[in-house]
């Protein structure tokens, strides 16, 4: 920026030039380096990743909850990730084929706004609210289909088979034309009934699939539960409720709409497959690992008379 107290947004996202732009511009001098360069080895999520993407895709939806406007359809040009959405903008994933759709809960503030459901293809079609849990950051969202008409749902994998380091991918649509993507492991099951992910889950995921490595989903995105610290916002950590705790959160809601979904099991096969080099090191070293903190004994300040004070009792501050 020209001036020098402004401040400067973090970036986190780049442009890419190809192997083959770059070996064509410099043609000339780079004669030898196709032959003689090394071959990249791929870790298995770059193998994994793009299949899982695919197939998930088709099921993560933009989802808009205002009082007025028009239902967004493009991200703006200086926003490439699409990190900063208008109020009440998010995704949310088709988990039955009749239209319903868990999406992330903190859209639907305004209790008067109307609800929309934009498609990867762009289509677009009226939604209602069927219920809203704020301790699982999640909404039940029924599209208003016309007859005969139905949307391609996820595969629903129970999330308590879980295992911490197995990769996962973030797939979300705020904007109908492209899909939000964030790849990782999960680093951990359980942190206030969300799973935690190293992966990061930006505000543009919010609502967005977490898949498995067959690109079924796993977990809702959330972003951040509120209770999360300064240093966790700013880590490259995300948060997401469970697909299993999201399907028992909304129980009666979910029969009352007469869903069919059913939790498939993973296999004795995918279960080992999930056990990565990640997985074993997490599984190999999770119990040498203890927590610590330090606080020391403060006296308490005295505010004056409190007939209901603690006498004078001594506080714990946290030191580290």
């Amino acid at each position: 920026p020209e001036d020098e107290d402004e401040e400067v947004p973090d970036l986190d996202y780049a442009v890419i030039v190809s192997s083959e732009a770059i070996t064509k511009v410099f043609e000339g001098h780079l004669a030898d380096a196709k032959a003689n360069a090394p071959t990249a080895s791929r870790p298995p999520l770059a193998e994994e990743a793009p299949a899982a993407i695919a197939r998930i895709a088709p099921s993560v939806v933009s989802v808009w909850h205002a009082a007025e406007g028009e239902h967004p359809t493009a991200a703006a040009g200086d926003d490439p990730q699409a990190q900063r959405l208008p109020d009440g903008l998010g995704s949310g994933v088709v988990v039955d084929e009749s239209g319903l759709v868990i999406a992330y809960g903190g859209l639907f503030s305004e209790p008067d706004a109307k609800t929309s459901v934009r498609l990867a293809d762009g289509t677009l079609y009226p939604a209602s609210v069927v219920a809203r849990k704020s301790q699982n950051q999640i909404a039940l969202v029924k599209v208003e289909l016309p007859e005969g008409v139905t949307l391609p749902a996820a595969t629903l994998v129970d999330s308590t088979q879980l295992v911490p380091g197995q990769f996962a991918t973030v797939v979300a649509r705020p904007f109908p034309e492209e899909v939000n993507m964030s790849v990782g492991v999960l680093s951990a099951l359980e942190r206030e009934g969300l799973v935690q992910l190293a992966s990061w889950i930006h505000p543009g995921h919010r609502g967005g699939a977490v898949v498995d490595q067959q690109g079924r989903l796993i977990a809702i995105a959330v972003s951040q539960p509120e209770s999360t610290m300064r240093a966790d916002k700013d880590s490259y950590l995300g948060f997401a409720t469970p697909i299993t705790t999201a399907l028992d959160a909304l129980k009666k809601d979910w029969e009352a709409q007469g869903a069919t979904t059913a939790l498939t099991q993973a296999t004795a096969e995918e279960l080992e497959a999930r056990r990565n080099d990640v997985a074993q090191v997490a599984e190999g070293t999770r119990s040498s690992l203890i927590n610590i903190m330090v606080s020391q004994a403060v006296e308490k300040e005295s505010t004056g008379f409190d007939p209901f004070g603690g006498g004078g009792e001594d506080e714990f501050q946290l030191l580290g």
